[in-house]
């Protein structure tokens, strides 16, 4: 790992890895897993080992997809990704160094070191999942909370930091609000601040790679709140339209 100059290392980067050394020597929690494959212990939604669009006029919850219950084992063999292990291991390594980022820049920031933070908390195994499913050259169009796509794709350590940061060595070189990421060599589109307007452009770009056929996708990650702006809506009707 890059070291740098400054008090940052020592402040940032040493509470992080030491974090991490402590959450791999913690052993699993074990859960009761009477109710799977039926509901979910914790909330009482159903849960589905089986993978499928729903009607939108489906009056029911919509259940869990799970093919893993609460104690690793496998529910159902036939759905499970052909990973090999160090895929496995990389994946589970990446999501327990988010969190533990997510921990150190938000104490950061409620201590004033740096100005802005939004955490991932809950929504780390989206991020590592999809990323995972994702081709190196596919377009990732984020918001706030999609660091872990970045992580996986190689984005290191201090360059998170350097970013929010905000000093001459992040990818912004300073004129940029922290956590708001950008990397052209690793094809995600730097964040904007203003709500739901990579939308519409992740809709532009995906009708470039149709037109270009050069097999290619993109990926669009969005919010709650961005589906009451009206970029949302202008994007999902180009996207009916073009057929992307």
């Amino acid at each position: 790992m890059q070291r740098w100059p400054g008090k940052v290392y020592s402040r940032l980067y040493r509470p992080i890895m030491y974090q991490l050394t402590k959450r791999y020597q913690s052993t699993a929690a074990k859960f009761d897993s009477s109710a799977l494959p039926g509901t979910s212990p914790v909330d009482n939604v159903p849960i589905t080992t089986k993978l499928e669009f729903l009607p939108s006029k489906a009056k029911s919850i919509i259940p869990k997809y799970r093919i893993m219950d609460t104690n690793g084992n496998i529910i159902n063999k036939n759905e499970m990704p052909n990973f090999s292990d160090n895929q496995l291991i990389k994946m589970y390594k990446d999501m327990t160094m988010l969190e533990t980022m997510d921990n150190i820049l938000f104490q950061s920031q409620r201590q004033e070191r740096i100005s802005f933070y939004m955490t991932h908390r809950g929504e780390e195994a989206t991020q590592i999942g999809s990323a995972a499913a994702l081709d190196s050259g596919d377009l990732v169009y984020a918001q706030y909370r999609e660091a872990g796509i970045l992580l996986y794709r190689g984005y290191k350590l201090h360059q998170f930091i350097d970013q929010c940061m905000g000093n001459a060595r992040g990818s912004c070189k300073g004129i940029q609000m922290p956590i708001h990421y950008g990397s052209k060599d690793l094809n995600y589109v730097t964040i904007s601040s203003t709500v739901a307007t990579q939308m519409p452009q992740a809709v532009g770009s995906a009708y470039a790679y149709k037109r270009a056929a050069n097999e290619k996708c993109v990926v669009c990650y969005f919010g709650d709140g961005a589906t009451s702006e009206g970029d949302a809506h202008a994007a999902f009707n180009f996207a009916a339209t073009l057929e992307v």
